[in-house]
């Protein structure tokens, strides 16, 4: 994520700008969350999931990763959640999304 942000790949910036304003999820405080979460599916249940994504803000982008793996309800929404609780937890972020 941090090499697709600092445009490590030589992409048009044209392009990368597009990307980052559909990674785009909310703001809140001035700070900006963008991310992309993802679900594995087995047998109709959700046994994998993930939400990748940075938080700008006026000093700072952070970066992070949360991926679960689990027999139940472990989607991509699951892992948005934990992301969230800990980016407030640590200060970085309060989602307006709860």
């Amino acid at each position: 994520m941090k090499k697709f942000y600092n445009n490590e790949f030589a992409f048009e910036q044209t392009n990368i700008e597009t990307v980052k304003d559909s990674l785009l999820l909310e703001e809140s405080n001035g700070n900006l969350l963008s991310g992309k979460t993802g679900t594995a599916v087995i047998n109709e249940e959700n046994v994998a999931g993930w939400f990748v994504g940075y938080v700008e803000s006026v000093d700072n982008t952070f970066f992070f990763a949360v991926h679960i793996q689990g027999e139940k309800q472990a989607g991509g929404s699951s892992a948005a959640k934990i992301a969230l609780s800990i980016l407030e937890q640590e200060g970085i972020y309060q989602s307006v999304m709860k």
